[in-house]
């Protein structure tokens, strides 16, 4: 399998018109957090978009902006150009989201999952990120696709909750670890959270140099 660079990838994300956004089923914060941060994204390109996940968007994460946009997949299937699986390692874990795609000229794979065998016709994997978040942040800034508070705040609470707060010991390949990666990032995206929702019910927890050295990615 060779890997989908993200040139690749951003120019499906330009060239096509609508998309469908799916993710595995008993979705996490990652899950859900990199549905809508693509597809508010993809939405500010003028595309069209449908962001689905077997169980709907959970109670203890309605507090996302724009989590209204993440629905049960409809009972009669729909085309579209492109499908994104994101955060999921197996298929069949799509659930009935993928039933509901009728047909797709393009299947995208993202994820973080080292169980992933690469399914799709664009594959980016990289088990070295925290979080499926991470790449999404990675992706969204490399191509120079559209970014503001909303899906900066996605993409804060999404990293947060599959990094245990950041507390959780993963180790990348290299001599950085990935929850050090994943602060670095978030130490960017931080202070944008924490103006939209003060009361926050997710504990956080931002090593300060981390944050001191970052600069923000919406100057």
């Amino acid at each position: 399998m060779t890997a989908a660079t993200f040139e690749e990838i951003g120019r499906v994300l330009r060239n096509e018109r609508r998309f469908a956004i799916l993710s595995h089923v008993r979705p996490d914060g990652d899950a859900l957090g990199s549905q809508l941060a693509l597809a508010l994204s993809l939405q500010k390109l003028g595309k069209e978009v449908r962001v689905w996940n077997e169980d709907g968007m959970l109670e203890k994460y309605s507090f996302l902006p724009r989590a209204e946009l993440l629905t049960k997949p409809p009972a009669v299937p729909e085309e579209f150009d492109a499908a994104v699986a994101l955060d999921t390692a197996i298929q069949n874990r799509l659930g009935t989201t993928r039933a509901a795609v009728r047909s797709a000229k393009i299947w995208i794979n993202i994820d973080h999952h080292s169980s992933n065998p690469g399914y799709g016709d664009l594959v980016h994997i990289d088990t070295s990120a925290p979080a499926t978040a991470e790449i999404i942040f990675r992706l969204i800034k490399s191509q120079g696709l559209p970014l503001d508070r909303d899906i900066a705040t996605n993409l804060y609470a999404a990293i947060s909750t599959d990094t245990g707060s950041f507390q959780y010991p993963k180790k990348r390949s290299s001599s950085v670890s990935s929850e050090v990666r994943a602060c670095r990032w978030i130490a960017i995206l931080q202070p944008i959270f924490t103006r939209r929702f003060p009361p926050i019910p997710v504990r956080f927890n931002i090593p300060r140099p981390a944050r001191a050295r970052s600069k923000s990615p919406l100057n």
